[in-house]
């Protein structure tokens, strides 16, 4: 054993012993031993030790080593498949977990308890009665026969029902999240607005955290909107998106569908942005184009905007704007069957109260390009009086004193009018001013003031001694004031008495048109609060 311990080392002799290099160390550790033992006992285990045949030859007999404890063998055939089986039967009960726990999920938010969890949740939530018909449920999506709501007397919302509803849910709702997703909202809907009839019913702001659903958006392709139990306003058919913008309360895009006015107009809806918050609806804008049935074609929308205050009695005033606009468009189906033509531009305002079914009134100052009417007799009395003008196609229009025609569409429930109409035809040579009022029960009430160029009568030899038409020198024309009457259906006049191209009727006298005709209304007005907004007054003077 000694005999392999290394010899001490000595220093070389040319080392000095005060610190320079050193070629061999003076001394070993304990480790360092024992490492060389191990390397002189491998290498006599090598070399063999040498032994001597029964038969006298001579052999090397080496040691044979053992195989490290941590070197794995080489598995066989057998063991590999055992193996193999083991992983696919471990696979098979974790699938087979995973199946019936998918399944127990699906069952149990497709069971009636779970429906009924979100019928509270979204009860709790409106403030409605809830129920959800028709309710699935599968890992990625769900679908909904109707969901319907109603609300008590006290709340603005009364009834809100949608059919076909599909939707895409988060698969974490599976596992005990709140219902969330991209998208929900169905294919018809409607929904029935109107005041309420006690205390209690007010707004509150939410935040998104407050909510028992959270989609990124919600939406009905086709929905109708009715405000109380009137007909007199209200969409159809419009495809409405709801999103909730953070600091902004809710946000609604509206596009297609109808916009209806009852006495007014059903408008097509181009696109419309109105903002919840705070008991106040903010309408950025309602973009309504050109009625359907109106052949004539304008680039324009009309344009509504304004904030609506849910405070019952208050008075709220939306401004609305167009301009290349159909005129028969604008004035509604009643006053288009008696006028057409082409607006140059158009502003005014909605007037309503808040509670009330309809609207109070629609006042818009309009100035036009063109005007044509029909209907009224004394048309066809002037190319009677005048064969040789060419009356035929009497056109109003700015001609070439490029004086535009101009006037007041007013519409209120006990009618429409246009009142203070101003315009010329003929190059200046026939003006026309005055009003008419198309009262709901179809009467027609109306005046006007019409001047014609003296000239025109001059030149008929049988209208020179008329004493009704001799016109003035001074202004070289002659004036005819008459009543417009009869009925939507049946219009008329009191033109030809007037000339007298017949006998005078009893009390068809000279008529004096006033500037302003708001006495046009006469008993149609059940009130005699001025009406007019405070932006159509400013303009005014």
């Amino acid at each position: 054993m000694s005999q392999n311990i290394p010899p001490r080392s000595l220093p070389p002799e040319d080392v000095q012993e005060s610190g320079g290099p050193v070629s061999r160390k003076e001394q070993y550790s304990l480790d360092e031993m024992m490492k060389a033992l191990r390397e002189k006992e491998r290498e006599k285990d090598e070399q063999g030790e040498v032994v001597t045949r029964s038969d006298g030859s001579v052999a090397r007999k080496v040691k044979r080593r053992k195989r490290r404890s941590e070197q794995s063998e080489k598995p066989t055939p057998g063991k590999e498949k055992k193996r193999v089986l083991v992983k696919v039967i471990i696979a098979a009960v974790l699938l087979l977990v995973l199946s019936l726990t998918a399944v127990f999920l699906i069952l149990n938010q497709n069971s009636s308890g779970y429906r009924e969890k979100l019928e509270a949740s979204a009860s709790e939530w409106t403030g409605a009665e809830v129920e959800f018909s028709g309710f699935k449920r599968m890992p990625l999506s769900a679908t909904m026969n109707k969901a319907s709501f109603k609300w008590p007397e006290s709340y603005y919302l009364r009834e809100f029902e949608m059919r076909n509803l599909s939707g895409d849910v988060s698969f974490l709702t599976f596992l005990g999240a709140r219902p969330k997703g991209i998208q929900l909202g169905g294919r018809v809907g409607e929904m029935v607005v109107r005041m309420p009839d006690s205390r209690g019913g007010e707004l509150t702001s939410f935040e998104e955290s407050d909510f028992p659903f959270f989609f990124d958006q919600y939406y009905c392709q086709a929905l109708d909107v009715k405000f109380g139990d009137s007909k007199n306003i209200g969409l159809k058919g419009a495809s409405a998106s709801l999103r909730h913008i953070s600091n902004e309360g809710f946000q609604v895009t509206i596009d297609q569908g109808m916009f209806q006015f009852a006495g007014w107009q059903d408008f097509p809806i181009s696109s419309g942005l109105l903002r919840f918050n705070n008991n106040v609806i903010d309408l950025k804008s309602l973009s309504l184009e050109q009625p359907d049935d109106d052949d004539t074609f304008f680039s324009s929308n009309l344009k509504i905007s304004g904030e609506i205050p849910l405070i019952e009695g208050k008075q709220v005033q939306l401004d609305a704007s167009t301009g290349n606009f159909s005129f028969s468009g604008l004035i509604g189906k009643r006053l288009s069957r008696l006028f057409s033509g082409a607006l140059i531009e158009s502003n005014g305002a909605i007037v309503f109260t808040i509670g009330e079914n309809h609207v109070d009134e629609i006042v818009m100052n309009f100035t036009a390009d063109r005007i044509k009417m029909g209907g009224f007799p004394f048309l066809s009395n002037l190319i009677e009086l005048f064969p040789d003008r060419n009356l035929d196609e009497l056109e109003f229009n700015k001609g070439l004193v490029d004086s535009a025609i101009k006037g007041i569409l007013r519409i209120r429930p006990e009618g429409m009018a246009i009142e203070n109409l101003e315009m010329m035809a003929q190059k200046g040579n026939i003006r026309i001013k005055g009003g008419v009022v198309i009262a709901d029960s179809g009467e027609i009430r109306g005046k006007v003031a019409m001047s014609i160029n003296r000239v025109f009568v001059t030149t008929q030899p049988n209208l020179i001694n008329n004493p009704r038409l001799q016109g003035s020198m001074d202004s070289g024309y002659v004036n005819i004031n008459f009543r417009l009457k009869g009925t939507i259906d049946k219009p008329d006049d009191t033109f030809r008495s007037e000339v007298g191209m017949e006998a005078a009727l009893p009390g068809a006298g000279s008529l004096p048109v006033s500037e302003k005709d708001d006495d046009l209304w006469g008993p149609l007005q059940k009130s005699e609060t001025n009406l007019i907004p405070d932006l159509l007054r400013e303009r005014e003077e």
